[in-house]
């Protein structure tokens, strides 16, 4: 099970002489951690309250922010370079509690950068952005990945007549049982590619058991009635079972 609560994926069209696109996702908890995932062969800068932790750019950008979430929040304007060029995103919702580990990018080569200084049990995530040719509209830019394993996002916004188009690929592992990791697959054409490579530490749920309740206690009541009552379980238990035995 994948350790994000929310997950939204989509793209935003290029738009002449509009440089701001509107990321949009699902209705977030108040104190989670948001992490928005974004590539196109424009410079995105983000709004205040957002932390850019990598942006790798040189035919296109890929750009990772953070911010923790207000109740409600869903959505978050990103105001492009040029408003003629599309974007491909994802967007993440952690736990309250959840946090960026470490990161790591490189931009315009095909040889992917090794991200380390990891904490065993992180979820980690690695992701590709390369432009795609404004006079190619069917581009084949399909990626298998094979670390991380886990491919969740392979999004292409092809180009037109007159401008570039971008895709993003995007791959995790969660529990992640090293320090280290290089990413590898059998990628896409382009010979240019952009790459972030970053891990999050995601909270573990509570695996304490509730103590046994004590002090039971039967009052009869009646001929076929008794009231019970015991010291409550400490933890947090969701009910109590009663088994009644003889005749």
């Amino acid at each position: 099970m994948p350790a994000w609560i929310n997950r939204t994926a989509g793209t935003s069209a290029r738009t002449a002489g509009v440089a701001d696109a509107t990321i949009s996702f699902t209705p977030a908890t108040a104190g989670s951690l948001l992490v928005v995932v974004s590539g196109g062969p424009i410079v995105q800068s983000w709004p205040g309250a957002w932390t850019e932790r990598l942006q790798p750019v040189n035919n296109t950008e890929l750009s990772v922010a953070t911010r923790t979430a207000t109740a409600g929040e869903s959505s978050v304007v990103v105001t492009r370079s040029n408003g003629n060029y599309p974007l491909a995103w994802v967007v993440y919702e952690f736990p309250s509690g959840s946090s960026w580990g470490v990161g790591t990018s490189a931009a315009g080569t095909t040889t992917a950068p090794t991200l380390s200084g990891i904490t065993v049990g992180q979820s980690v995530f690695a992701a590709i952005s390369g432009v795609v040719a404004n006079n190619d509209t069917t581009p084949a830019h399909n990626t298998t990945w094979t670390t991380p394993a886990v491919e969740d996002v392979d999004a292409t916004v092809p180009g037109d007549t007159v401008t570039d188009g971008a895709y993003m690929t995007l791959a995790y592992v969660d529990a992640y049982g090293s320090t280290t990791l290089t990413p590898a697959g059998t990628f896409g054409a382009s010979s240019s590619r952009e790459w972030a490579v970053w891990s999050i530490t995601v909270p573990a749920g509570d695996t304490t058991p509730p103590s046994v309740p004590t002090g039971l206690q039967v009052t009869a009541v009646g001929a076929t009635t008794v009231d019970l009552s015991w010291t409550a379980s400490t933890g947090e238990p969701t009910g109590y079972e009663i088994e009644v035995t003889g005749p």
